[in-house]
């Protein structure tokens, strides 16, 4: 039998913020649901001015809402 404390398991990457908003959210999330430009100018604009640098360059399994707290 495996124990975990012998035989970690691998971390699985977890890809930053800034990956995440940029690939798979901007993917399914908004050309996928072919959001209107108003739409799309509007969660660049959110992502440029408020999350970016709040947020970007943490892994999504570093963010709680504290994180959000605290912007």
């Amino acid at each position: 039998m495996l124990h975990p404390e012998r035989h970690p398991r691998p971390r699985k990457e977890v890809p930053t913020f800034t990956d995440w908003f940029e690939g798979r959210f901007w993917r399914e999330w908004v050309v996928a649901r072919k959001n209107k430009p108003s739409e799309v100018e509007s969660k660049e604009s959110i992502f440029n001015t408020h999350l970016k640098d709040a947020f970007g360059e943490m892994h999504l399994d570093e963010i709680d809402v504290r994180g959000f707290a605290r912007t």
